[in-house]
């Protein structure tokens, strides 16, 4: 029986020190830096997400469609509805150039095509290894960005999430506006 527990002792140990691993790979533990910047203009080829289908499945059609047209990009983009009430993505895709907006309006099926203009935003960055930084990102940037724009005062807006995989960092640029009145906040 002594022998038993010293043997599943010595397992759970790896499965606990390859589970911190991953989450260390994955970026978990690194720290979150949040800058107020101007960030854009982007203009971006996106598509509706709906509400139980997977955006990286929606990102993943679009990408394939720009390969087939000789348009490449190397930045995903998805935008949220109004942020830390649902964080729900609304719409993904991919940022393209704007000298390929008349080639993209040539996919099908069609996509919509947007501007993101440039605006200052509250701007966090976070590593880009795989699905999971994706999700782990979210979780732990999406809390510091709101913890930043209420220590200033900031009325928040969307999150427009930026995966670059040139850079291997995830772009989160949080919409803000004026700071609230202390009549106005809640």
């Amino acid at each position: 029986m002594n022998r038993f527990l010293k043997s599943l002792g010595k397992v759970v140990l790896v499965i606990i020190v390859l589970f911190v691993g991953f989450l260390w790979y994955a970026g978990f533990f690194d720290k979150v830096s949040i800058n107020h910047r101007e960030s854009g203009p982007y203009y971006a080829l996106v598509s509706k997400v709906d509400l139980y289908e997977d955006p990286a499945n929606v990102r993943n059609k679009i990408f394939d469609d720009l390969v087939s047209k000789d348009m490449m990009s190397e930045r995903g983009v998805a935008i949220t509805n109004q942020p830390f009430r649902e964080n729900l993505i609304r719409q993904t895709g991919w940022i393209i150039k704007s000298n390929n907006i008349q080639l993209a309006h040539n996919l099908e099926p069609p996509y919509k095509i947007i501007q993101i203009p440039k605006k200052k935003r509250l701007v966090a960055e976070f590593p880009y290894k795989n699905s999971f930084s994706i999700m782990s990102g979210s979780y732990i940037v999406y809390r510091r960005l709101l913890h930043s724009a209420q220590k200033q005062n900031l009325k928040t807006g969307k999150i427009i999430e930026v995966y670059d995989d040139g850079t291997e960092k995830i772009y989160y640029h949080l919409n803000i506006e004026q700071p609230q009145s202390p009549a106005n906040k809640k």
